[in-house]
């Protein structure tokens, strides 16, 4: 009876450390992420609404379902939907927030599907979600205003295996 529990701890024994060689193995064969930089132009098509925010002199812009279409490294085209504040009527925005959802996008060399971007302030954009071959998408970047209508943007991206 001892021999019998003697080998089932040996092959225990045996067995962990087997899984313990085999973990840092693996993790080391493992597939990095791909990180690239991507840039090129957003064009907005249509408008949004302008108020007045009582007499505060600020201005408030609403954009519900404005047609974009972004060129350059990410090719497609979508809508646009934000709230941006422009404190004190300056012209110079102060708060903005919003998603462009974009539909059969295609990013040179990673493939194509549905793009989600974020914008957490006027000119800070995230990647939120992708679908298909955008489906492990990450990243983050900025915009810069060329004229109201006209956009640079640049994100840096990781692709998850």
């Amino acid at each position: 009876m001892k021999e019998v529990k003697r080998k089932v701890l040996v092959i225990a024994v045996a067995l962990m450390v087997v899984a313990m060689l085999a973990l840092p193995i693996s993790l080391v064969s493992a597939t990095k992420p791909t990180t690239m930089t991507l840039s090129g132009t957003i064009s907005v098509l249509g408008t949004g609404s302008i108020f007045l925010a009582g007499e505060s002199g600020n201005v408030l812009l609403k954009f519900r379902d404005v047609p974009v279409l972004w060129t350059g490294d990410i090719a497609g085209s979508g809508v646009y939907n934000g709230n941006w504040l422009d404190k004190g009527g300056d012209m110079i925005l102060d708060v903005g927030v919003g998603t462009h959802a974009l539909e059969d996008v295609t990013i040179d060399s990673v493939g194509t599907g549905d793009l989600t971007i974020g914008q957490n302030h006027v000119w800070n954009y995230f990647i939120k979600s992708g679908s298909g071959d955008l489906s492990s998408i990450r990243g983050k970047g900025t915009i810069t205003m060329v004229n109201p209508v006209t956009y640079d943007y640049e994100l840096e991206i990781q692709i998850n295996p």
